[in-house]
């Protein structure tokens, strides 16, 4: 008797979280801008050179075995969080919240993720997400819809995405487990070195942002500085009324949570 023909199993790929994230339909939530966390000293650097310089990130550098310029930056908030915690004395180290707005037409993107890829690499996510797994893993492309689409898929709305208050209900197939494992870290209320950098989505540059073509939309500067004529000069040169954030004494990474605090208000009048 003839032995069954043998069969091959067909080859499907397995879905990746960037196919999840692309299944978002319209209407997306509406664009917000782009949030870059520097300290008072980089700050004024970059009102003085009016560009944002892409520096070489050790990080990418390393995964890609080639140099990696980049500049950061959070779609719609504020979630940076300095290593070195200052003491509040030093007034160049305190935190500062540059936000622009997108222009896709000067400043092209190089990645969107859908966290902070430095907490990533530090870590700060294992956790929850399976050691196995890269920051490549979550690459969302290079198009500012993703950004929109990860709102929508995980948060459905702006709001929510601002308050990090995550979709309690979010269905994925079990095997997805990139996306299961994204889903359990955001929904966390776990006491952990968490932060709202976990579902903060980053956006990536490789070119300089040139403040002369990009426009500076806001700017949160801890109140000390709104007494300097220098910084109030460069400001106003931008066409910008700073927003300050109240100092108290302490370290610098104590002002963070303020500053953060002061900018979702800014944002929530602009939703």
């Amino acid at each position: 008797m003839p032995k069954p023909p043998l069969v091959t199993p067909a080859k499907t790929a397995a879905r990746t979280f960037k196919d999840f994230v692309e299944q978002a339909s319209p209407p997306l939530p509406k664009l917000l801008p782009l949030v870059h966390m520097t300290d008072a000293l980089g700050a004024r650097e970059i009102l003085t050179s009016n560009k944002i310089e892409a520096r070489n990130c050790r990080h990418f550098s390393s995964l890609l075995d080639a140099d990696e310029p980049l500049s950061f930056f959070f779609y719609g908030r504020a979630a940076y969080r300095p290593r070195i915690n200052s003491p509040s004395k030093n007034g160049a180290t305190l935190p500062v919240a540059l936000v622009i707005a997108f222009d896709p037409a000067n400043h092209p993107i190089r990645r969107i993720f859908p966290f902070d890829t430095g907490a990533a690499f530090e870590k700060m996510y294992s956790p929850f997400i399976h050691e196995r797994m890269s920051v490549m893993d979550f690459f969302l492309g290079d198009k500012i819809d993703a950004a929109q689409k990860t709102v929508a898929t995980f948060f459905e709305t702006n709001e929510n995405y601002s308050n990090d208050k995550p979709l309690s209900t979010i269905s994925h197939d079990p095997a997805e487990f990139e996306v299961d494992n994204y889903i359990n870290m955001i929904r966390s209320t776990a006491n952990s070195p968490l932060d709202d950098r976990k579902s903060s989505i980053e956006i990536q540059f490789q070119e300089v942002i040139d403040l002369t073509k990009t426009k500076i939309l806001e700017v949160v500067i801890p109140e000390s500085l709104m007494q300097s004529n220098m910084y109030m000069t460069l400001l106003a040169a931008h066409g910008v009324k700073p927003t300050p954030y109240v100092m108290t004494r302490g370290s610098t990474s104590e002002y963070d949570g303020v500053l953060i605090s002061e900018y979702t208000k800014l944002l929530r009048a602009h939703l």
